[in-house]
């Protein structure tokens, strides 16, 4: 409470784990057990990286009860690389991460993922017919403009629906330092994009000649 560092926590006060030869962790929730969830990258080798979820007990030991030994890697797009920047706790204790998939160089794409308590892909989260997904059940994901859509926060409200936002390119000719936008996609709590948001559950706010991008959300 005092701000100082909890001896009692990890190894006097700090976790450092590497799930790789190179790990790096961007998103942090609490689960209603105090246990924490981790999301980011895992490097599987040069130009190929996972996004992984990962959770630790409230004393910072790892969840052996989760994935193995308290780490799940996600990949997206097999031999290229995958980063989740976002990761929410459901009221059900689901976990949903978020991120981007590179497709090609000039490609990224939202990407989004559902766990079960356990660490397991929730198969029942996405829309198989739905054109535009990739990876369809339990991971899937979503092409704003065939440029660059980068996700970095997800909010889920009281009626279960999950907004994810971040920034996309707003058209894939410009330069990508002037053309990046805020974007914004709706889903149902089934993972389907919700058509009464948006379009199609998309949303991309132009800010006219400044660029933005979102990267905490609030309802």
């Amino acid at each position: 409470p005092d701000g100082k560092v909890d001896p009692s926590f990890g190894k006097n006060g700090f976790i450092k784990e590497n799930f790789s030869d190179f790990t790096k962790g961007f998103g942090l929730s609490l689960d209603s057990n105090n246990k924490i969830v981790v999301t980011g990258s895992a490097r599987k080798k040069e130009g190929e990286k996972d996004c992984f979820v990962a959770r630790f007990l409230e004393s910072g030991k790892k969840d052996e009860t989760f994935g193995k030994n308290g780490f799940v890697p996600i990949s997206f797009s097999p031999d290229k690389e995958d980063e989740c920047a976002a990761v929410t706790v459901q009221k059900d204790e689901k976990i949903i991460a978020a991120g981007f998939a590179r497709k090609t160089e000039q490609d990224l794409d939202y990407a989004i993922a559902r766990l079960n308590k356990d660490g397991s892909l929730d198969m029942s989260f996405g829309d198989p017919l739905k054109s535009g997904y990739q990876n369809p059940f339990g991971k899937f994901i979503v092409d704003f403009k065939n440029g660059f859509d980068i996700a970095h926060a997800i909010i889920v409200d009281n009626s279960g629906r999950i907004y994810i936002s971040g920034e996309s390119q707003l058209d894939p000719s410009f330069p990508l330092v002037n053309s990046l936008r805020y974007s914004i996609l709706r889903l149902t709590p089934e993972g389907r994009q919700d058509k009464i948001f948006g379009e199609n559950g998309l949303v991309i706010i132009d800010t006219g000649q400044k660029p933005g991008g979102t990267m905490s959300m609030a309802l």
